[in-house]
């Protein structure tokens, strides 16, 4: 089987901003899923142009809140 293993010195902000990068990849992309998922049901019921860019950025921060992903964290 193979392994791989991450190491971050924890007291080094660059290192401490790649760990929670790692360990936030699967909130990310279950948030990525479900804003796709929402889109694409938005999408199949209704027009495209009645989609607002507020009602689209609404799904995403939710989608992003619901995963805990907070960008102000992950992005520096």
């Amino acid at each position: 089987m193979a392994k791989a293993t991450f190491t971050f010195d924890l007291d080094d902000p660059d290192d401490r901003e790649a760990h929670l990068r790692h360990t936030k990849s699967l909130g990310m992309a279950n948030a990525l899923w479900e804003i796709r998922r929402e889109f694409r049901a938005k999408l199949k019921h209704c027009d495209e142009d009645s989609i607002s860019i507020s009602l689209a950025l609404e799904m995403v921060v939710e989608n992003m809140a619901d995963n805990d992903i907070d960008l102000d964290h992950l992005i520096s």
